[in-house]
């Protein structure tokens, strides 16, 4: 017990500061991935504001489906997951994502990326070449 206090002290102590440096990974994720990937969109809040959760980005890629996408990453070490953290186990859609509005076409093109505080900046480069790489293909097909 007084280890686990001590962890949860550490925890808080060090939230605010992991996470505004994992925001600011995030944050970089997003504009890249605008940048080099045609027909992206964040889901959820319209902007990258501090209402969302800083180690998380959800996104849609128009026309690629989110499970061909997440095994084509897993290949390059890259690991994400569909839908809402509420939804991993279901093969339908999140319901998260529907009550959202999204159509059922757009939440099963949906994925999830969660950072943590060793992710870096060339870890997300490396990813987005890879997304960007997938999704052009995928789209071709």
């Amino acid at each position: 017990m007084v280890g686990m206090a001590a962890a949860l002290k550490a925890a808080q102590e060090n939230r605010q500061k992991y996470g505004e440096s994992i925001r600011k990974i995030r944050d970089y994720f997003w504009v890249l991935l605008q940048q080099k990937v045609t027909g992206v969109s964040l889901n959820g809040l319209d902007t990258m504001s501090k209402s969302r959760l800083p180690n998380n980005l959800h996104v849609s890629f128009e026309g690629v489906e989110s499970d061909s996408l997440i095994a084509y990453l897993d290949k390059f070490g890259i690991m994400c997951a569909a839908g809402s953290a509420c939804s991993t186990e279901s093969l339908e859609p999140s319901h998260v994502l529907m009550a959202c509005g999204m159509s059922h076409e757009e939440a099963q093109c949906s994925i999830r990326f969660t950072l943590g505080k060793g992710n870096v900046k060339a870890d997300i480069e490396y990813a987005v070449e890879k997304i960007a790489d997938a999704v052009t293909s995928m789209r071709r097909l």
